[in-house]
């Protein structure tokens, strides 16, 4: 399927709201700051920990919906109640790595633990086989749990740990590399 701006993928109900899959759009910029700046001030375990910028925001989501267009992202949202409540992005790599994809994820925290991601990841590992991807790329702090999890019941392998490789607020932590292949 090609990428198109906004094209729902799939509309869910959870927990009596609807919740809307889709691609992103360039009106979303003020709704995906607020979702990323949500999970950096509840210092969610992510790559980010300082909130970023309209401006920064802005080149970040022109930078991801350029990539889609060219086939190098597949990049989901899930949107409820005008808000983004969740971010998936398969990050397409360069020269001898095109066939392979860096994942991120995040979900708003009143909305894990309801399938959205895993109904997300799902979407997202059909929209990259159609693109040609063949490898998924993901890391995680290694303490946490619910990523290890989610990683684990969606085929990821573990590469490896690089101990104490991240500082999460002066405290430092190790780092889980993993992978997939798709088939």
């Amino acid at each position: 399927m090609m990428f198109k701006e906004g094209k729902v993928l799939e509309r869910l109900q959870k927990r009596g709201e609807e919740i809307v899959i889709r691609f992103p759009k360039r009106s979303d910029v003020m709704m995906m700051l607020g979702y990323i700046n949500a999970l950096v001030d509840e210092r969610a375990k992510i790559m980010m920990n300082r909130r970023p910028s309209l401006a920064e925001e802005r080149e970040y989501l022109m930078d991801c919906i350029s990539r889609c267009r060219r086939g190098r992202n597949v990049h989901i949202v899930a949107e409820c109640g005008r808000k983004i409540i969740a971010n998936m992005q398969l990050r397409g790599g360069e020269g001898v790595e095109h066939r392979c994809g860096e994942f991120s994820m995040g979900v708003a925290s009143a909305h894990r633990k309801q399938g959205i991601a895993s109904r997300m990841f799902a979407l997202l590992e059909c929209h990259a086989k159609e693109g040609g991807f063949d490898t998924i790329m993901s890391s995680y702090y290694s303490n946490n749990a619910p990523s290890r999890n989610f990683h684990k019941r969606f085929g990821f392998k573990i590469a490896g740990e690089i101990p104490d490789s991240i500082d999460y607020y002066g405290r430092r932590m190790g780092k889980t590399i993993v992978y997939k292949v798709l088939r």
